[in-house]
């Protein structure tokens, strides 16, 4: 059974930062075609990822909305009116005409930084009787709210602060892809346990 569950495909097996990346290149290049494409792939993966998430954070705040409103922005310029309205599906939250109304025509600086550390993985260690003896098994665990983000990250200008986003959260990444193998961990740990408590047993029984 475990085998049929880790058949399918992993939780983390797209990278949506990296289309957005390649997105942003394609899109200072001039290909705006490619940026469409690399967002829109960012978009989607950025969604199933959100779909099939195991955390309890806010699903809707894993997509920036810088993404959103710049695709929107060049489907709009390339009278892509189907890419338009599988982008107002995939991000209803976002009120994307009245935002692109409230843009003006300024210039755009893209700014990515790294913040803080990825929280540690730390052990659980669950403790068994067995008359004979106690056998320990050690699970291990991210603990997902161990790190206190700040309430905002961004650049100041002068008196005028320019909210920054987060395009790729590690914790979580990192949190999901160890809860996915959950039951393959455990099962492993317990039956490492279970043989090497029947050797000690077969030890003791022939050794005294």
């Amino acid at each position: 059974e475990l085998s049929e569950i880790y058949e399918e495909k992993p939780w983390y097996n797209k990278d949506p930062f990296a289309r957005y990346l390649a997105g942003i290149i394609h899109e200072l290049k001039g290909n705006i075609d490619g940026a469409i494409i690399d967002y829109m792939k960012a978009i989607e993966a950025y969604s199933e990822q959100n779909e099939k998430s195991l955390s309890s954070h806010n699903s809707t705040s894993r997509i920036p909305k810088s993404l959103i409103l710049a695709t929107a922005q060049l489907a709009k310029e390339k009278k892509r009116t189907n890419i338009l309205r599988k982008l107002k599906n995939l991000t209803p939250w976002v009120n994307i005409d009245r935002e692109q109304s409230d843009k003006r025509k300024t210039g755009e600086v893209i700014i990515i930084h790294e913040l803080f550390n990825i929280a540690p993985k730390q052990a659980k260690n669950i403790f068994i009787d067995t008359e004979r003896q106690i056998i320990r098994i050690s699970i291990p665990f991210i603990p997902i709210n161990s790190i206190e983000l700040p309430n905002k990250t961004g650049v100041k200008i002068g008196k005028d602060f320019y909210h920054g986003e987060l395009a790729a959260d590690m914790n979580d990444i990192a949190f999901n892809c160890l809860e996915e193998k959950r039951g393959r961990i455990t099962a492993k740990s317990i039956a490492r346990s279970a043989l090497k408590s029947i050797a000690t047993e077969k030890a003791r029984k022939e050794l005294g």
